[in-house]
């Protein structure tokens, strides 16, 4: 469930630490009026040792370089938008022989993309899902979430947001994970992390890329 950013939001300098709490309340039938009811908590930490609610924490970077970090020797993996998305393959300016997908047009509002590593000529019957990646766009700001699933880690991820189609080096589009703009390496146990990305106008396009291992 995305959360707007307030309007009056500032992009931290630094690298910014979010702890969050989500609860549920979740109610399945059993038969014809009757049912039964169970409590849910989302993340994988504890708050104390009382109960079992749990937490997790979001970092975000704002249109950050390479951070630190030991990156995992694991695989490739690009955000697949669906209807939106746009094989790299398919697009004649683009010579760079590599699969993956950018996602656009996407006016603002909430987006959801799933992740998937192994996807080569962007066939997704050969790929695995690995996460999802969730867009929030409003007012100019993008937040953009990844979310690994159960049994694998992050190691990397790198992002364009941008009003073009793919990021331009030189005279040429690129999808270089390292030219893509924002970028950052994680260390064993991180699951989740978020870029915001400001000062956007108009629709945009969100090509994310991470780099996946086992857990």
């Amino acid at each position: 469930l995305p959360i707007p950013l307030d309007p009056d939001f500032e992009c931290p300098s630094e690298d910014l630490l979010l702890y969050a709490a989500v609860h549920t309340a979740l109610r399945r039938q059993i038969e014809d009026e009757v049912y039964e009811e169970e409590t849910g908590w989302c993340g994988r930490e504890k708050w104390n040792n009382r109960n079992w609610a749990t937490y997790f924490t979001i970092t975000l970077t704002c249109n950050g370089d390479e951070g630190e970090g030991e990156p995992c020797d694991g695989e490739t993996a690009w955000a697949f938008g669906g209807a939106s998305a746009t094989c790299f393959l398919d697009i004649p300016e683009l010579t760079e022989n590599r699969w993956g997908w950018t996602n656009g047009p996407l006016a603002e509002g909430s987006y959801t993309f799933d992740l998937y590593t192994g996807a080569g000529q962007c066939d997704l019957a050969k790929g695995t899902y690995v996460g999802v990646v969730y867009v929030d766009y409003r007012d100019g700001v993008a937040l953009v979430n990844y979310v690994i699933a159960s049994g694998y880690r992050i190691g990397e991820a790198h992002l364009f947001v941008g009003e073009d189609i793919l990021p331009v080096k030189g005279d040429a589009y690129t999808v270089a994970p390292g030219q893509l703009g924002a970028g950052k390496n994680f260390g064993p146990g991180v699951y989740e992390c978020s870029f915001i990305a400001d000062g956007l106008n108009g629709d945009i396009y969100v090509a994310a890329h991470a780099v996946v291992c086992d857990e």
